[in-house]
């Protein structure tokens, strides 16, 4: 051959059917009915978690449907993600005078499940402070009980910044209203991080919660409440907006309205159950993160 030409292909071919016969014959390392096996036996495993899972996300996606508008009035005037007025909102949804009958029984809800609940004996409500000045900086919102005070620190997109103390502020809020407690009349300090994805606070004692936990625990406590209409369309704007907007990167609200219907999931159906695993999943850990 002439030096820079090329052989035709058909020698190329020729050569790959003669080094055919200098590889070894083997047997697949896994053959497809030991696969087939193998699936079969880690499906029961794969699905156990979803399965039991299934009765509360159940449960949690009907009571939620009933309190959406169709409407998010707040994210069509710009409100989504803005940490000041959702720290408002909070406010309003917490203060005793939204709904009187249910003031208490509102404040205790969304505490619930925090490490701390145990410890707290109110019985008579707070009323709501926001941009509460101390002199490591302004908390959001703060709670002040006979016998504790609640610091609450919420955040969107934003992180925890260092305060003028150089604590960041998870941190550095309780030690300065522990600072500023008068003499004698020291109360018990609990922080609350409030988040679209329960991310840790920079205070390893704090309760890290989302949005649409504070949902939850809302629509939970209302079940007990028969509320007049004034009052419970603010809160169905409210609800709407924070699992629509307020909730944690990757997941949308139709993840898991598409599973509501006037009947339990089909648990026996793996088909249905494998095909929208990951989204299944994603829906656990944002409504029912004690059960994942």
């Amino acid at each position: 051959m002439a030096s820079g030409s090329y052989a035709p292909i058909e020698e190329f071919l020729a050569f790959i059917e003669r080094a055919k016969g200098l590889l070894p014959e083997c047997e697949p390392v896994a053959p497809l009915e030991a696969f087939r096996s193998f699936l079969e036996a880690s499906i029961p495993i794969i699905l156990g978690r979803v399965r039991s899972s299934l009765p509360i996300l159940t449960r949690r996606i009907r009571l939620l449907k009933r309190w959406l508008v169709p409407h998010d009035l707040l994210r069509i005037a710009g409100f989504s993600y803005a940490e000041d007025p959702y720290t408002e909102l909070i406010a309003w949804a917490l203060h005793p005078e939204t709904h009187s009958e249910s003031a208490i029984h509102r404040q205790k809800a969304w505490l619930r499940r925090a490490p701390f609940f145990s410890r707290l004996a109110f019985e008579v409500p707070a009323i709501p402070k926001t941009q509460y000045w101390t002199d490591a900086g302004i908390p959001d919102l703060i709670l002040e009980y006979p016998d504790s005070i609640i610091v609450l620190e919420a955040k969107t997109a934003s992180e925890e910044h260092p305060t003028p103390k150089g604590d960041l502020q998870t941190i550095a809020y309780p030690k300065a209203l522990a600072r500023s407690s008068p003499p004698g009349n020291s109360k018990a300090i609990f922080t609350v991080f409030l988040t679209p994805d329960r991310r840790e606070a920079a205070n390893p004692e704090a309760f890290n919660t989302s949005f649409v936990d504070f949902c939850v625990s809302l629509a939970e406590e209302f079940e007990k409440f028969r509320l007049p209409d004034d009052v419970r369309w603010p809160f169905a704007m409210l609800l709407t907006h924070f699992l629509t907007c307020a909730i944690a990167p990757g997941v949308d609200i139709s993840q898991f309205l598409k599973f509501a219907s006037d009947r339990n999931l089909p648990e026996s159906d793996e088909a249905f159950l494998i095909t929208n695993f990951n989204e299944i999943i994603d829906v656990i850990n944002v409504l029912a993160p004690e059960a994942a």
